[in-house]
């Protein structure tokens, strides 16, 4: 049931209907409360966490992150810890405090470096050029990038080599090489038009337009 509620919850998450995901997540967590189940409390931490995020409400969603963090800790599941680390990485970015969320996406791609979590390491990567960026440091950024590209390419994650194109090319254009920026874009917009991820095919349009470049199923 516990795991039913997860799961449910999860595609509440992604259709955006957030109350009721939390639902479901709380439901499911007062069950693994009951049952002393440690790992599933700690996965329903983590989503209330995501929601949390995702309401701006950064306070709330650090608390329940290091819930999930201590959990994870004390079951010694460093793919959890990696997780957790990750996600107050992005919480403290979005506060603006880079050195503090810089730690935490390091401390996550090392345990994922140990655990061979490639597709983790991919996503520190990508964070970690981010901050790199809003740093000022292009250079660095792009090595982050490419580091991420290179491992998503060797799995063939569609998803995450059309998100390092995006960011690449939002780093040229910073650069003023706007034909660099427009080629990477045009990859990401392929990408995610071949998996059929509207929201993203539209945003990665939306930088094609205002750069004057013509985009695929355009009018005209």
């Amino acid at each position: 049931m516990a795991a039913t509620y997860g799961n449910l919850g999860t595609i509440e998450q992604t259709r955006g209907n957030l109350d009721v995901a939390e639902e479901y997540f709380k439901k499911g967590l007062k069950i693994d409360k009951a049952l002393g189940r440690k790992e599933g409390m700690a996965a329903k931490y983590g989503n209330l966490g995501l929601i949390e995020t995702t309401r701006g409400n950064l306070d709330a969603a650090a608390a329940y992150h290091n819930q999930a963090l201590e959990l994870n800790e004390a079951l010694g599941r460093k793919a959890g810890m990696a997780i957790a680390y990750g996600n107050l990485g992005l919480i403290e970015e979005t506060r603006g405090n880079l050195d503090a969320a810089a730690a935490y996406h390091n401390q996550a791609l090392e345990l994922n470096e140990a655990l061979g979590r490639k597709v983790g390491m991919a996503i520190n990567y990508g964070n970690l050029g981010n901050i790199e960026q809003k740093r000022d440091n292009l250079d660095a950024a792009e090595e982050y990038f490419k580091k991420g590209l290179k491992i998503d390419k060797a799995l063939g994650c569609k998803e995450g080599m059309a998100a390092s194109y995006g960011n690449l090319g939002l780093l040229e254009k910073a650069r003023g090489d706007m034909d660099a920026a427009i080629a990477y874009w045009r990859k990401s917009h392929a990408l995610y038009a071949e998996m059929g991820i509207p929201h993203m095919v539209e945003k990665v349009a939306g930088w094609l337009r205002d750069a004057g470049a013509p985009v695929d199923g355009d009018a005209g």
